[in-house]
């Protein structure tokens, strides 16, 4: 008989915002500029409209930070946001955000069915192919808990995502016409 210790987990925390309905009335009064692939530099965390959104997400981090016995677990607050109003066609690579200790992603505007949010393991890939999988094998699922090379969450309309920020994140190619409107943010302790 064995035993596992899980020592380097890449921990998602996720929440849902039960007032998310209000978001979209919230947010259909805001004027943006985009750039590139939807990207707007508005600053959800500073603008009052979205008050009691941001201290739902700040309650969400303090309990994510505490839950990880973070030093000075009371005093997480965002440091920066914006909006990514993701165009059909176009998609964000594999990215983390350095600099800052935890990211947030809100789905303010979504359908379930659109690009989702994807983790990469810190340890794929595998160079070693201990599965032995060939080329034409590529199809079949080799992976469980231990050894998933990624995962993803749909785009859950009033869900959070927190997580490191050092954890690479993308999202897959946006095939619908539906708008997938998200908030993210950036924490760090004061």
């Amino acid at each position: 008989m064995i035993k596992y210790d899980r020592w380097f987990p890449t921990v998602i925390g996720y929440s849902h915002y039960e007032k998310h309905n209000e978001i979209k009335k919230i947010f259909s009064d805001v004027n943006l500029e985009y750039k590139n692939i939807g990207f707007s530099k508005f600053e959800v965390h500073k603008d009052e409209r979205f008050n009691d959104l941001n201290l739902w997400i700040k309650d969400c981090v303090k309990y994510y930070v505490r839950d990880h016995q973070f030093y000075n677990w009371q005093n997480y607050e965002a440091k920066e946001s914006w909006v990514i109003d993701l165009e059909k066609g176009k998609y964000n690579d594999f990215h983390a955000h350095p600099g800052y200790t935890i990211s947030c992603v809100y789905y303010a505007i979504s359908n379930d069915n659109d690009a989702q949010t994807i983790f990469k393991s810190p340890t794929s890939p595998d160079m070693k192919n201990p599965f032995n999988i060939k080329v034409g094998d590529a199809h079949k699922n080799y992976y469980m808990e231990f050894t998933y090379p990624q995962c993803g969450y749909k785009p859950i309309q009033g869900n959070l995502l927190i997580f490191r920020s050092y954890t690479l994140h993308a999202t897959e190619l946006k095939t619908t016409d539906d708008r997938r409107v998200i908030f993210s943010y950036n924490f760090d302790p004061k």
